[in-house]
């Protein structure tokens, strides 16, 4: 048997105003790929910040995107830290680290590797953003944001390469052949030896992407991984 996988992350939804940085207008694209891959019999996993509950409430982001629900209890689930109470809102369970393929695949979010902060200040900072999105639209917010704190921002000033190299870690303490992990939004395959290292990148802003890994479970070997870029 064949199980077949499609890892993505990072889509952030929100409430699909101007301050919505998914952007509502690419969600019938977004549930096409997901049908698509649902047709070719991949199970999904989305890996971390699937909601942008920071800024927004679940039920105004179940109200801009109403089959997302459908979505959700239909996928693996692994927890970001945007996704806050995720696991009050979603009937299947919500992992922080996830092993697939007999354990030699791990997938987690990766903010746990993040330099400490306090996450109140950054929830009520994104609050706020999100009040500046709707008034002034994203395009002049943009113009007058500073000192970014996320390593999602594009302007990000520190090191990426850190959580590349905290998942290699992570890859060698489990004894697993791959890491997926998204948080950063650069997608990329790493390797290490035969350790190998996914970032899964982003699907909000019209991006479209994710991971695939194939499992044979008679012969216990991963027969097929790759990052699919569609947009």
């Amino acid at each position: 048997m064949i199980l077949k996988y499609a890892l993505l992350s990072d889509l952030h939804l929100g409430d699909g105003s101007l301050a919505d940085n998914f952007r509502k207008k690419n969600w019938p694209d977004f549930t096409e790929l997901i049908q698509k891959l649902w047709f070719e019999n991949y199970i999904m996993v989305f890996v971390g910040d699937t909601c942008e509950a920071m800024q927004f409430h679940y039920s105004k982001i179940f109200e801009s995107y109403p089959n997302l629900r459908q979505i959700l209890a239909n996928s693996l689930i692994v927890k970001g830290n945007h996704d806050i109470d995720i696991s009050k809102h979603c009937q299947n369970e919500i992992y922080e680290y996830l092993e697939l393929c007999d354990g030699k695949v791990l997938a987690y979010h990766g903010y746990q590797d993040d330099q400490p902060i306090g996450k109140g200040i950054v929830k009520a900072a994104l609050k706020c953003w999100a009040v500046l999105e709707r008034l002034l639209g994203r395009k002049i917010t943009s113009w007058i944001q500073s000192d970014p704190i996320s390593p999602q921002d594009p302007r990000y000033v520190g090191d990426k390469s850190e959580y590349v190299q905290k998942a290699k870690e992570r890859a060698l303490e489990q004894d697993c052949e791959i890491v997926v992990f998204g948080h950063t939004h650069s997608p990329g395959i790493f390797y290490e030896g035969e350790r190998k290292v996914i970032n899964t990148g982003t699907c909000q802003n019209g991006k479209l992407m994710y991971a695939i890994i194939e499992y044979d479970t008679e012969l216990k070997k991963i027969i097929k991984y790759d990052l699919i870029f569609i947009k």
